[in-house]
């Protein structure tokens, strides 16, 4: 049988591995998904965004965390919290529908 026409351009990347859970969690024990239900304009967040907490990590200042707040948990920037305000942890990804 003779081969006619281009090879595929694809064929250099027949063992490309793309593992989500590689590539988004450090910690997995420590890591939560959570799905917004509103719009945080003023934090660049949209409703129904994906957002990938990380417990294991300690946020600095001025990061996007999620805290507890009058029992519920809700996103905040850490440098607009009081010092006594729990944090339940670092968003280390966000993942938005198109």
């Amino acid at each position: 049988m003779q081969r006619t026409g281009f090879p595929s351009p694809a064929r250099n990347y027949e063992k490309l591995d793309l593992d989500f859970n590689k590539l988004l969690i450090d910690s997995p024990s420590s890591t939560f998904f959570f799905k917004t239900k509103r719009d945080y304009k003023e934090l660049g967040l949209k409703n129904g965004d994906i957002i990938i907490v990380d417990r294991s990590k300690n946020p600095k200042k001025s990061v996007l965390s999620v805290v507890l707040l009058d029992g519920r948990l809700t996103i905040k920037d850490t440098s607009d919290i009081k010092p006594e305000t729990e944090i339940f942890g670092k968003i280390t990804y966000v993942i938005r529908k198109l």
